[in-house]
Protein backbone atom coordinates (compact mmCIF):
# COMPACT_ATOMS: atom_id res chain seq x y z
CA UNK A 1 0.00 0.00 0.00
CA UNK A 2 1.50 3.78 -0.76
CA UNK A 3 1.95 6.05 2.06
CA UNK A 4 -0.46 9.09 2.03
CA UNK A 5 1.46 12.02 1.59
CA UNK A 6 1.67 14.28 4.54
CA UNK A 7 -0.45 17.11 5.05
CA UNK A 8 0.74 21.01 5.21
CA UNK A 9 0.71 21.99 8.36
CA UNK A 10 -2.28 24.09 9.08
CA UNK A 11 -2.56 23.91 13.15
CA UNK A 12 0.14 23.67 15.73
CA UNK A 13 -0.63 21.60 19.02
CA UNK A 14 1.44 23.79 21.99
CA UNK A 15 2.23 20.89 24.86
CA UNK A 16 3.30 22.37 27.76
CA UNK A 17 5.40 20.61 30.78
CA UNK A 18 5.77 22.22 34.14
CA UNK A 19 9.26 20.82 35.84
CA UNK A 20 10.12 21.31 38.93
CA UNK A 21 13.51 18.93 40.43
CA UNK A 22 12.54 16.47 37.13
CA UNK A 23 15.99 15.50 35.92
CA UNK A 24 15.44 12.24 36.83
CA UNK A 25 12.11 11.64 34.51
CA UNK A 26 11.91 14.82 32.37
CA UNK A 27 13.98 13.22 29.19
CA UNK A 28 11.31 10.22 29.64
CA UNK A 29 8.22 12.40 29.58
CA UNK A 30 9.81 14.53 26.48
CA UNK A 31 10.30 11.43 24.51
CA UNK A 32 7.17 10.38 24.85
CA UNK A 33 5.64 13.31 24.14
CA UNK A 34 7.73 13.69 21.18
CA UNK A 35 6.62 10.42 19.35
CA UNK A 36 3.71 11.76 18.16
CA UNK A 37 5.19 14.17 16.15
CA UNK A 38 4.63 12.06 12.96
CA UNK A 39 1.24 11.19 13.22
CA UNK A 40 0.10 14.79 14.33
CA UNK A 41 2.49 15.66 11.40
CA UNK A 42 0.42 13.50 8.85
CA UNK A 43 -2.62 14.90 9.92
CA UNK A 44 -1.08 18.31 9.05
CA UNK A 45 -0.51 19.58 13.20
CA UNK A 46 2.86 20.54 13.74
CA UNK A 47 4.16 20.36 17.45
CA UNK A 48 5.71 22.41 19.97
CA UNK A 49 6.66 21.44 23.29
CA UNK A 50 7.75 23.60 25.44
CA UNK A 51 9.05 22.80 29.30
CA UNK A 52 8.86 25.43 32.00
CA UNK A 53 10.85 24.89 34.77
CA UNK A 54 10.34 26.67 38.09
CA UNK A 55 13.47 27.35 39.63
CA UNK A 56 14.84 23.50 40.02
CA UNK A 57 17.88 23.17 41.97
CA UNK A 58 18.76 19.79 40.50
CA UNK A 59 19.60 19.88 36.72
CA UNK A 60 16.31 19.63 35.09
CA UNK A 61 16.95 23.10 32.83
CA UNK A 62 20.48 21.33 31.84
CA UNK A 63 18.77 18.36 30.55
CA UNK A 64 16.21 20.16 28.94
CA UNK A 65 18.49 22.60 26.59
CA UNK A 66 20.12 19.46 25.38
CA UNK A 67 17.04 17.99 23.48
CA UNK A 68 16.20 19.53 20.36
CA UNK A 69 12.61 20.32 19.29
CA UNK A 70 12.62 21.53 22.81
CA UNK A 71 12.10 25.18 24.06
CA UNK A 72 12.95 25.90 27.57
CA UNK A 73 11.19 28.42 29.35
CA UNK A 74 12.21 29.63 33.06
Amino acid sequence: MAEQPAQAIAHTLSVVIPAYNEEQGILGTVQRVLATRPALEAMGVALELLVVDDGSSDGTARAVEALPLVRLVR
